[in-house]
């Protein structure tokens, strides 16, 4: 793949150009430019101090996705955090200027992993830089300057078979040998998927429902009046999952927003539209979640308004459910069955769940608590186990060829003033 910065007339910052520790940033606006000057010496040494102790106290080298200079501190059976790739990338490492934003995974044809999307640096300052990185290598496979890319802050990341990269958030971008291709700068786009015989889906965002489609460059907007059935005009514009099963047909997951707009999953089978019931004709759900496993079954992570006789108005806490489709039936799981419980969704920027389905039936999925923190949780034969600290709230999940789950934990409940911090765990089935 061709390292290929975006052109044009801004030139990028130095590589130390960075987001600085928010109470650091805090405490240079209010006490003035002099404190700071007087300050920065004994940060740096600071800096370099902790640098150098947290790769001291990381486990020895392992081997993960092709990498043979990996270094982990191990946090439990099966769980461990990745310090650095041997390539001079440090994901979470306990830096005080560090605050890194590599929270978006993807893997590429090949096993290998690529994270997004900050550049971290040391020098004060909002930064306009940001990279893409593949673990193991030093240089990244590329650099932008996000006033011209609009990548600022991608949120979304697909890898297609031919091993083009697809990003999406403020804009939408695709990156191949040929370098970079901005499909559209403006408009906020979400859930991203790549589909069969080339074609890439994304949540086109906007204020009501727009699902955009790209096959050789020639875009498609599916919309209340341009395809999607006519039930979804009244659905909330909020996708929380898309995905494409191996027969081609692409699904795709709508929470709506409580208390008035509904959702529901959506089926696209190359020609029409139709809404999927997982619960039976007429009964509306919300999907909080999407995923497809390897053997070609779909998953949905689904909730539903409990309703008192009385008032017939929707309370708290939701019913919670699990879907699965095997290309003919349905088969639907409660709470009950094991089920972990989402919390009760109150507002329409309430988290996505986000899912992962491995190889041996292992189930990954992160229901999101009242306070809006997505915790990990692995769903297997009707047992739901909690890998990570309840205290880690999840900001991305990936699993890899081996079936090995990678979470980048963003912010926690228990660090207080450095609760924003992402980390980078890996955790087996």
């Amino acid at each position: 793949m061709v390292l290929t910065p975006h052109p044009g007339p801004h030139q990028p910052r130095q590589a130390g150009t960075h987001r600085v520790h928010d109470g650091a940033a805090y405490f240079a606006h209010e006490s003035g430019p002099l404190l700071l000057v007087l300050l920065l010496p004994i940060l740096l040494v600071t800096y370099v101090a902790l640098e150098g102790f947290s790769v001291e106290r990381s486990s020895p080298a392992g081997v993960a996705n092709g990498g043979d200079g990996f270094r982990y501190e191990y946090r439990g059976v099966g769980v461990k955090r990745l310090v650095h790739d041997g390539a001079g990338h440090y994901p979470g490492d306990r830096l005080f200027l560090h605050k890194p934003d590599s929270d978006v995974i993807a893997f590429e044809p090949d096993g290998s992993t690529l994270l997004c999307c900050d550049d971290p640096g040391l020098i004060l300052g909002e930064t306009t830089n940001s990279r893409l990185v593949r673990l193991g290598e030093a240089a990244p496979v590329a650099a932008w300057d996000d006033t011209r890319l609009v990548l600022d802050d991608a949120s979304h990341m697909a890898v297609s078979d031919e091993a083009t990269v697809w990003l999406s958030g403020p804009g939408l971008a695709s990156l191949s040998d040929d370098g970079w291709t901005v499909h559209h700068q403006t408009g906020g786009y979400g859930a991203l998927a790549v589909g069969l015989e080339g074609s890439t889906w994304t949540d086109a965002g906007g204020t009501r429902l727009r699902i955009l489609q790209l096959r050789d460059g020639v875009r498609r907007i599916h919309a209340s009046g341009q395809g999607l059935p006519a039930a979804a005009k009244s659905w909330a514009p909020a996708v929380t999952g898309i995905a494409v099963t191996p027969d081609g047909d692409v699904w795709v997951g709508v929470s709506g927003q409580r208390p008035r707009q509904t959702g529901g999953l959506l089926r696209y089978d190359g020609e029409r539209w139709a809404i999927a019931r997982p619960l039976g004709k007429g009964v509306d759900v919300r999907v909080e979640g999407l995923t497809v496993a390897p053997d070609g079954m779909l998953w949905a992570y689904l909730s539903r308004d409990a309703r008192t006789k009385e008032t017939n108005q929707a309370k708290r806490p939701v019913r919670t459910l699990l879907a699965s489709y095997d290309g003919e039936d349905w088969t639907v799981l409660r709470e009950s069955d094991g089920v972990p419980r989402q919390g009760a969704r109150t507002r329409g920027d309430t988290p996505n769940v986000l899912m992962a389905a491995g190889p041996n039936g292992a189930l990954w999925m992160t229901p999101v608590a009242h306070d809006g923190c997505r915790e990990l949780v692995l769903f297997r034969e009707g047992e739901a186990t909690r890998p990570l600290d309840t205290a880690a709230c999840v900001e991305e999940l990936e699993l890899d060829a081996h079936g090995t789950a990678w979470a980048a934990v963003e912010w926690s409940r228990s660090r207080g003033a450095d609760a924003w911090r992402t980390e980078i765990f890996l955790i087996d089935a």
